[in-house]
C-alpha cells in the first residue's frame, strides 16, 4: 500500500455560499492549512462565479490605508 504525503493543503471558504446576502459577496478565503515549504495562513481572493475562477483582490492604496477599530 502506498500513501502520498501532501506538500500543500488548501481549503476554500465562501461566505456567500451559505448566506447569499453576505456583505462579503464574491469573496473567498483560501485557507492554507499546510505548506511544507512556506507559511500558512488565509488569503482573500475574488470568486467570479460566472467563470468559475478566482482572481486577486485589488491592492489597498498605501496613501490612505483603512483604520482598524479600537
Amino acid at each position: 500500500m502506498r500513501f502520498e504525503i501532501a506538500d500543500l493543503v488548501i481549503a476554500i471558504y465562501r461566505p456567500d455560499h451559505r448566506e447569499p446576502e453576505s456583505p462579503r459577496a464574491m469573496e473567498a478565503d483560501l485557507v492554507i492549512a499546510k505548506n511544507r515549504y512556506g507559511p500558512t495562513g488565509i488569503s482573500t481572493v475574488i470568486f467570479q462565479n460566472q467563470f468559475m475562477r478566482f482572481t486577486n483582490m485589488p491592492p489597498i492604496p498605501t496613501d490612505n490605508p483603512p483604520s482598524l477599530p479600537a
